[in-house]
């Protein structure tokens, strides 16, 4: 027992060393060629959309600098009375990203966000892609892969509760490898930031992604996505910003959970769909949407990452995107939470975007929020 305890101590230990060493690493990283490319002349800067330094006869080093800023304001109604409703002023997110390159094969990225009225650092990680031309590792505080994530408005109430969340400055490792129809995406992750009992205590993600269908105006896409959490705990949906469509499904001591995605791009159309199941309580749930940009432009897909991006705009109006969505979650006992959506999105430019979505929760007493949101990237 006493050897045990030792192990484990001492694990925690490596783990956290390494986890504070590719922060600092990240950090000095970015400081020194931040500094150099100032004074190199041979070095270009670029503004547009974030600061890009690099150099144009050698992109071994460069670095790039972006930020966000999301500010919202939500509507709760409970019913359709007047009184029921209250509204709040939120300062979602302040965050600046950074991403560079040294050598050939090596990158590092990190981002700095507010957090309890100070700056923290999180996302830092270091990948690797020179063992071949299809594949990488990063190591840090990476993300575990699930699902399509593609939504411009808010995640729906099924994705908010399924997809796993790693822990809060926890190390981990990623392995990702792609080719021109399949990519895929496994990762490795602590617990929680300080323990660890073994490997088998490791929490776990993988994710397969395969398009068969890439045209210029048509994808077809479809996926599959698997975890293992250690932790116990909540899996909560916010949908109406403390309204009382709120719901929570209770997890046991360790938690499986399995997605299906599909999704169909057709210019200025996309299509998409979850399936999610979890051990916790048996839940399931299921989610689908459906988006248009009403000024005819069309997402990019990723086909390493299995993912599609936002709509771009070269409009001096900018460009116009409406959606509508439905979702439900079932647990164990029979229960059912069910809300429909909508959306409308005005792409003012590539760096910033005015949202509005509605959700309502039929299983609520017609519960429901209206969110408003400025998106601001720089």
């Amino acid at each position: 027992m006493l050897f045990n305890q030792q192990n484990k101590i001492i694990m925690e230990k490596i783990f956290m060393v390494l986890n504070n060493f590719i922060k600092a690493a990240c950090l000095s990283t970015c400081l020194g060629l931040a500094s150099g490319s100032v004074l190199a002349n041979n070095y270009s800067v670029e503004t547009n959309g974030g600061l890009n330094v690099y150099d144009s006869a050698d992109s071994d080093h460069w670095f790039n600098l972006t930020g966000k800023m999301q500010l919202d304001t939500v509507v709760n109604h409970n019913g359709a009375s007047v009184e029921h409703m209250n509204g709040s002023l939120n300062l979602r997110a302040v965050n600046a990203k950074v991403q560079g390159g040294v050598g050939q094969n090596l990158s590092y990225s990190f981002r700095l966000k507010n957090a309890s009225n100070s700056v923290a650092m999180d996302q830092a990680s270091i990948s690797y892609s020179g063992f071949n031309s299809w594949s990488k590792v990063s190591v840090g505080q990476v993300s575990m892969p699930y699902g399509l994530s593609t939504s411009f408005t808010e995640d729906s109430m099924a994705s908010q509760i399924f997809a796993p969340q790693a822990s809060n400055d926890a190390l981990g490792v990623a392995f990702t490898a792609w080719n021109d129809k399949l990519g895929f995406t496994c990762s490795f992750h602590q617990p929680t930031s300080a323990s660890l009992t073994g490997v088998s205590g490791l929490d776990s993600a993988a994710r397969l992604s395969f398009a068969p269908l890439m045209r210029d105006n048509l994808i077809v896409h479809v996926g599959a996505n698997a975890y293992m959490k250690q932790t116990s705990g909540n899996m909560t949906s916010s949908l109406t910003k403390g309204g009382d469509a709120n719901l929570t499904v209770a997890l046991g001591d360790k938690t499986r959970g399995f997605c299906l995605d599909a999704a169909v791009l057709r210019g200025p159309l996309f299509l998409q769909a979850e399936v999610h199941q979890a051990s916790a309580n048996n839940a399931r749930a299921y989610s689908v949407e459906a988006s248009y940009a009403l000024t005819g432009e069309s997402r990019d897909y990723n086909k390493v990452t299995g993912s599609f991006s936002n709509i771009r705009t070269d409009r001096d109006g900018g460009s116009w995107q409406v959606s509508a969505r439905h979702s439900a979650v079932h647990q164990s006992e029979g229960q059912a939470d069910r809300t429909v959506g909508a959306g409308v999105a005005w792409t003012v430019n590539n760096n910033l975007t005015v949202l509005a979505n509605y959700e309502n929760a039929l299983s609520s007493e017609n519960a429901g929020a209206l969110s408003l949101r400025l998106n601001a990237a720089w």
